[in-house]
């Protein structure tokens, strides 16, 4: 997605431009007409994006011409982190440094000068290609129409509407409700996109308070069951010591004595239910009440049993159009009325189906000729509709909303996603565009409620202002974005990397691997800006592969490290780290060294999902910190530092 590209960069060169004061002498007024030149060339590229990715399937020139532009913005983007640091690090030296640095200096802001003489070549040769195509200046269509909504009020749904589940909301109610006290189990099965957790949810907020206690929690297909047990505990009210020591003995122990009801959302595998039921109590006699929901009908009846089986089928097209009209919320022509028919035969009873198209719908002009561009873009094609019209909604939404989009693949499937967290990295990433006088974190949130209102996200929880706490993206989405990053080297997962693919990377994710595999392959990532581990196990990483593994990293933005089991212990080398912007530590026990307080571009520094953290008392010293997210913490003495 070429587009991704330049847009991601435009916001970094203004960003640098912005920093960048002119008050040194020729050299750096060169630097500053060459940083201006980029800014204006990227934006002039920019204007005509639409209409090349809207002709790009017609032909394989313009295909090229999109991946000449993709692979331009990637190369600007290297230069500028390249060169630009050593620049900044010369203009804030003292004198002595600058004068023992001035050769260095000089040639590097040579060498840049040489590089952006090759990128002047290189956008002469795309613009004579795209003449020759007649590609047209659309003026950032797409990224205007956004700007002129973004200031709408964002849609605020506490419950999802529901159409056609009503008298199976109300049987399985029964069932659940029942003066039967044999623990009894409801399974909730069919294709992916039909709707079983919004109908399994709207049954589970029904019946939970005639429980003592109750939880809800997703599995996905490849859980961590020691954090979803965790989860469990906390919300059915185990005492918080007895969750840090044979959890599922205590767990059982406790849920053993009460009438509980638990949802457990999208059950993949038999062997995830055989670890999780050791923890709780499936024989109890009084009145305890599970509710599953899975794509496979084998898992539903290994769980439960035959008679638990609630198989959901597609939406019939009077309860399609019922939901879609409500969905709408508008009076419709009789042209748009047939239109609007047309669309829902297209989504096949899908529910997921129905509420995204709404969602694409709602965004665009209300017109006949909007809504048959959905039409036209869905297809006839009978195979895989649910799969085309995600697809659509992606390649629909505006230019800025798709790096943050795609985003949401980094984190696990059926993740809870705290927005704040989000909107930082967003920002550390520069995909956060500059709307009026807002600050980035309103920005962020505005993108949010777009997401939102174009069904791509579920809220999970709002603040008392209504605000989004927490998110959700359902696990076709999720699948959606992960597969669309794969494809355009948004972002690579570990599994899937190589020596090659290594060097072209920009973000990574290591997840559920052991704490070494990732030091053992020894891959060269020069070309990191964003970085994602996690491990789930108590093994230790080595100090000395955590010292290689951050003096390898000098252009990182963004480091998330998640160690669930295991304490760690930083290690200077992470001053090194001088593009860093977010950084977040989630563990048991973390402790900081006082060089994290070379990180003179860090805004963020996330350690809320530490149980305990140890840091110096500079880290207030630097000035560009926007946000320092606390747990138990306990501050060391100023000179305290790794030795």
């Amino acid at each position: 997605m070429a587009e991704i590209a330049i847009t991601s960069v435009i916001s970094k060169v203004v960003d640098i431009s912005a920093a960048l004061l002119v008050k040194q002498g020729s050299r750096l007024n060169q630097l500053q007409e060459n940083i201006n030149w980029i800014e204006r060339e990227l934006r002039n590229i920019q204007s005509y994006l639409e209409d090349a990715e809207a002709r790009k399937s017609e032909s394989r020139g313009v295909a090229n011409l999109m991946k000449d532009i993709e692979d331009l913005a990637s190369d600007v983007e290297d230069i500028l982190y390249t060169f630009l640091p050593p620049i900044e690090s010369r203009r804030s030296s003292s004198l002595i440094r600058k004068a023992a640095g001035t050769l260095c200096y000089v040639r590097t802001c040579r060498s840049f000068a040489v590089e952006i003489e090759n990128i002047k070549q290189r956008v002469n040769e795309i613009d004579r290609t795209r003449r020759t195509y007649g590609i047209e200046d659309t003026n950032g269509s797409s990224f205007n129409r956004f700007q002129l909504d973004c200031r709408g009020a964002s849609l605020h749904v506490n419950e999802p509407i529901i159409v056609g589940f009503d008298r199976q909301v109300e049987e399985l109610k029964a069932r659940l409700l029942s003066t039967n006290l044999e623990c009894c189990f409801i399974s909730i099965v069919g294709m992916p996109g039909l709707g079983k957790t919004t109908l399994a949810k709207k049954i589970f907020n029904g019946v939970k308070e005639n429980f003592e206690c109750s939880a809800l929690v997703c599995v996905s297909e490849e859980p961590s069951i020691i954090d979803i047990l965790k989860n469990v505990a906390k919300q059915v009210g185990l005492e918080k010591e007895k969750q840090k020591e044979n959890l599922e003995a205590n767990l059982f122990a406790f849920l053993q004595e009460k009438r509980f009801v638990i949802f457990f959302d999208d059950i993949w595998h038999i062997e995830s239910w055989d670890t999780l039921r050791l923890g709780i109590p499936t024989h109890s006699q009084n009145g305890s009440r599970i509710i599953i929901t899975s794509r496979n009908s084998g898992v539903g009846r290994y769980v439960g049993g035959e008679s638990s089986l609630h198989v959901l089928e597609p939406l019939d097209f009077e309860n399609s159009w019922e939901l879609f009209t409500k969905l709408i919320a508008s009076s419709l022509t009789k042209g748009l009325e047939d239109i609007g028919k047309q669309i829902i035969e297209r989504c096949g009873g899908m529910l997921l189906a129905i509420v995204v198209t709404v969602g694409m719908l709602r965004e665009r002009e209300t017109s006949d000729i909007e809504w048959k561009w959905v039409i036209k873009n869905i297809g006839q094609d009978d195979q895989d509709k649910c799969l085309k019209i995600l697809a659509l909604s992606c390649k629909d939404l505006p230019t800025v909303l798709k790096p943050c989009f795609l985003y949401l693949g980094l984190y696990p499937e059926d993740h809870e996603i705290r927005a704040t967290q989000l909107i930082h990295m967003w920002t550390a990433e520069k995909f956060l565009q500059g709307i009026s006088d807002l600050e980035p974190e309103d920005v962020g949130e505005e993108y949010v409620k777009k997401l939102v209102a174009r069904n791509l996200i579920q809220v999970v929880s709002r603040r008392f202002d209504g605000r989004v706490r927490s998110c959700r993206i359902l696990d076709l989405l999720h699948s959606l974005c992960t597969n669309l990053a794969k494809e355009n080297n948004f972002f690579y997962t570990l599994d899937h990397l190589n020596s090659s693919s290594a060097m072209r990377a920009r973000r990574l994710v290591a997840r559920h691997h052991s704490n070494n595999e990732y030091f053992a392959l020894n891959l060269k990532t020069p070309k990191l800006r964003a970085f994602f581990f996690s491990s789930n196990n108590n093994e230790k990483i080595p100090r000395k592969h955590l010292k290689s593994f951050l003096s390898d990293f000098r252009i990182l933005g963004v480091l998330s490290l998640r160690f669930s089991k295991s304490d760690l212990y930083i290690p200077n080398e992470i001053g090194n780290l001088s593009q860093l912007t977010c950084f977040r530590l989630s563990g048991y026990y973390a402790k900081v060294p006082c060089a994290i307080c070379k990180l003179r571009k860090l805004q963020t520094f996330d350690v809320q999902e530490c149980l305990v953290v140890e840091l110096p008392l500079c880290i207030w010293k630097i000035k560009q910190l926007r946000h320092l997210l606390l747990c138990k913490i306990r501050f060391s003495s100023f000179n305290w530092g790794f030795r």
